[in-house]
């Protein structure tokens, strides 16, 4: 179990130190610390294809640590590796690496080739960490780091108009398309994937109850 969980830590973790690297010392040398991002997210691809590979239709793990706490209303911070977690963070990883690749030869000589892969790489650590978290709550920040990185990217040429009002709507639009479970009256509740959904279940007719 802990091993799992170590694992789904360091999936995000990897493309996240990448993406500190390159904000704070980019500029040194874009290619270089380009490189050991993209390696860094080769591990991560690898860790996860591994999780996706040791992850049975039965297999529900979930780990959490508490991050504040509002009276008696406690707000956590957790991981979940279960089928559809795994799945999702085996397939992210890999269209986000073959775009890392991609990218090192198409933002060559780019005078803001580290700022492209700084923000390639928290939008990778972003949408991991939203496919594999445990409740909403980390859900919506992963959620919002993915609507802060795509205005940067669609939006990375702002010189052009079409590039600046593409991340213009991109940064109007995205937080219109969160997922609104929670916000609707039978999920308000919980925070908590389980605890909303079997709620749900018992105020929707016909609706199933799923699992974690």
């Amino acid at each position: 179990m802990q091993d799992a969980i170590t694992v789904a830590l360091l999936i995000p973790a990897l493309p996240l130190c990448g993406f500190l690297l390159l904000i704070f010392w980019g500029r040194m040398a874009p290619r270089a610390f380009a490189t050991a991002t993209t390696v860094a997210l080769a591990v991560s691809t690898v860790l996860a294809s591994w999780l996706f590979f040791n992850t049975d239709a039965e297999t529900s793990i979930s780990a959490s640590k508490l991050w504040f706490a509002v009276g008696d209303y406690k707000f956590n911070l957790g991981l979940l590796v279960d089928p559809l977690s795994t799945t999702m963070a085996a397939v992210v990883t890999f269209m986000s690496l073959r775009v890392h690749i991609y990218s090192f030869g198409y933002m060559k000589g780019h005078k803001r080739f580290s700022t492209f892969y700084a923000f390639l790489a928290l939008f990778t650590a972003s949408m991991l960490t939203l496919v594999l978290a445990s409740n909403f709550m980390l859900l919506f920040i992963a959620w919002e780091g993915v609507g802060f990185c795509s205005y940067f990217l669609i939006g990375f040429y702002f010189d052009k108009h079409s590039a600046a009002a593409a991340g213009k709507k991109a940064f109007v639009a995205t937080p219109y398309r969160r997922p609104r479970l929670p916000y609707r009256p039978p999920c308000a509740s919980s925070l908590r994937f389980r605890r909303a959904h079997v709620s749900a279940s018992r105020n929707t007719p016909g609706a199933q109850t799923f699992r974690h």
